[in-house]
Formats: structure tokens, sequence, C-alpha cells
């Protein structure tokens, strides 16, 4: 590719990775969302235009790349021919497996860089949708003991998410409530309150509403004001 500069190379593998990060999220769990586009935000935000590949080498992010290619590889209907020369999988299951072991890889691998920080997250992640809870639980409980803040918090917030869908919800109200008291880049405190109350809505819509409220009042023209706003009817309709 005539003309293209080595930092124009740089930018454009790390738009495609993190646009493959965005596609597999749209397909997980709503929480996933908003957790794993924050690290890719957070990541991003730093030095350059181009953080994700601050102080590492360009072999990791490539390996970070076509682990979440993987992650957003196609699953097949019964009978459906598997694309020539395209990476395809028969269920979530194989897939996240699959995307797993290479965010575990690249983890190992670049422990102390930026996308070693992202991999183990991912791989924590994936291992929900691999139907290994046990390991996701061990591995974000160790990620939320981490000096990093933000990833510390983007874990507990998967954490809550976890267990949250794991019918623990005492133990998702108790993360969230700790999230929205110190709230991080990755997790904002309106972020938190909004799962919060999203529990609230089943087990007590009194304080969901109370929540949604807040959230309102907080910040009237902001994004989560809006979802708040939504839910706030369905939420009294519960009450």
């Amino acid at each position: 590719m005539p003309g293209y500069t080595k930092r124009q190379l740089k930018e454009d593998r790390f738009k495609s990775s993190a646009a493959e990060a965005v596609h597999w999220t749209e397909e997980h769990r709503r929480t996933m969302i908003i957790g794993a586009i924050a690290l890719v935000v957070v990541i991003a935000a730093g030095v350059g235009g181009w953080a994700f590949i601050q102080h590492q080498d360009d072999k990791a992010n490539v390996e970070v790349g076509q682990a979440l290619q993987t992650l957003s590889a196609p699953i097949l209907a019964p009978g459906q021919p598997a694309p020539a020369g395209y990476e395809s999988f028969n269920s979530l299951k194989d897939r996240a497996v699959a995307a797993r072991k290479k965010f575990l890889a690249i983890a190992d691998h670049y422990s102390h860089t930026e996308a070693g920080k992202y991999s183990r997250y991912m791989a924590a992640v994936t291992a929900i949708d691999a139907g290994d809870n046990a390991a996701a639980e061990s591995e974000l409980k160790d990620l939320a003991s981490s000096r990093d803040r933000n990833t510390a918090s983007l874990a507990q917030f998967s954490l809550a998410s976890l267990y949250r869908n794991t019918d623990k919800n005492a133990e998702a109200i108790r993360i969230y409530k700790e999230l929205a008291e110190k709230p991080s880049e990755t997790v904002p405190k309106d972020t938190a309150q909004l799962e919060l109350a999203g529990l609230y809505e089943v087990t007590q819509p009194a304080e969901a509403v109370k929540l949604y409220e807040s959230i309102q009042k907080a910040d009237p023209k902001s994004a989560a004001a809006q979802i708040a706003g939504d839910r706030l009817a369905t939420a009294k309709k519960q009450q």
C-alpha cells in the first residue's frame, strides 16, 4: 500500500480491533456491552490517538486483533456450510472457548502490557459463554483486586453481572453500590446505578424508581438520564 505510513497502519489495525470488539458486545449480555466498550475507550484515550499499543510491540496487537476476530466469527446454523477461508463455529460455546484460549495466551505472553491487561479481562468474560462460571468468577475476582482502578472496577462490574445472571442478587447489589460510591472511567456512577436500578425493578421496584429519578436529576441531558426516563414508567407500574 504505497504512501501508507507505519503510524497509519497501526491506527487502522486499532480501529478494526475496536470495531470487532463492539460487534461482539452487541451479541453479548447487556451489562457486558457497557463494560467491554468502556475498556476499549479507556485504552484508546492515551497519547498519539492510539494508546492501545503504547509501550508494547506490534506482535501483541496483531494477536489481540486475531482473538477479537475469533470472538466475532459467525455461528453456523445446522447444516450451513462453513465459509471458505474464514473462521466459523457451530455454537457460541465453541467460539468462546477458542477466543478464550487466544486471550489467555496473550495475557500470559504480554502480562505487563495494556494488551495483556485487556486480554486477561476478555479471557475472564469469555469464560462465561464458554460455560465455565467458576473460572470466570475466580479470574474476575483476581482482576478486581488490581492496583489499576479502571481494570479493577470493570472486573467488579462484570463480576456483578455474573452474580446477577446466576441469581446471586445480594452479591450483585453489594458490588453495584460499591461501584456507584467509587466510580471510575470504565464504570461511571450512573452506569452502576442503572444496573442496580435494573436489578431493583424485579426485587425492590420502589428503590428502582428512586434511583431512576436520582439519575435524571443529576444530569437531565445525559444518555443515562434518557435511559432512566425510559425505564421509570415500567418501574412505577411494578410498585
